[in-house]
Order: C-alpha cells, then structure tokens, then sequence
C-alpha cells in the first residue's frame, strides 16, 4: 500500500494543527495510522518512510516523535529538505505498507 504524502491536518479539515513541527508531525503520524487502519493494516506493516521538512533544523524533534509511533525495527527512512510543502505544511511523510501473508 502506497501512503501518498500525508501532512499535519486536522482530521477531516484542510487546517494544519497548530503547535509548530511537534504537534504537526504528532499529527501527520496519527493520520498515517487512520489511513493504513482504513486499509486494514497498522504502523507494524510499514516497510519505509519517505520524510521531507521544511527546515532539516527540525530533524531531531521530529525523529523523537515518529520514533513514538513505531517499535524496532523501525521502518527504512529517509528524509530531505524540501521547500514549499502542501498547506504551508513543516513535515510531509509518505510510506510504504506491506499486507501480511
């Protein structure tokens, strides 16, 4: 299953949270799991991330927060500058899940 680039909205909403790139990638994770769980999968199928940050300055707050939503092994990642995100969005994360045998 491919998880196009999921950003920090508000469920339901096109309104980023507000609280800076903590609460915006808290967020973008919690929307992963509501995608994948729609699918009938969980954080557990994700075989890699794809992270891009509108500032890499914030690459340690963000690492803390998604560690928080897997368990090692943790999915490959990787990550990138990117500049002019959706919605004026800080993180923008798009995975990859594999259905269980």
């Amino acid at each position: 299953l491919y998880l196009s680039g999921q950003v920090g909205v508000k469920p339901g909403e096109l309104t980023l949270v507000a609280g800076g790139i903590e609460a915006e990638a808290r967020q973008t994770m919690q929307n992963i799991e509501a995608v994948l769980a729609a699918a009938g999968l969980g954080l557990a199928d994700v075989v890699k991330c794809t992270v891009m940050l509108d500032d890499m300055l914030e690459w340690p707050t963000f690492n803390t927060v998604y560690a928080e939503f897997f368990e090692p092994p943790y999915p490959a990642r990787s990550a990138f500058g990117a500049d002019g995100l959706a919605l004026g969005a800080r993180v923008e994360v798009e995975c990859l899940a594999v259905f269980p045998d």
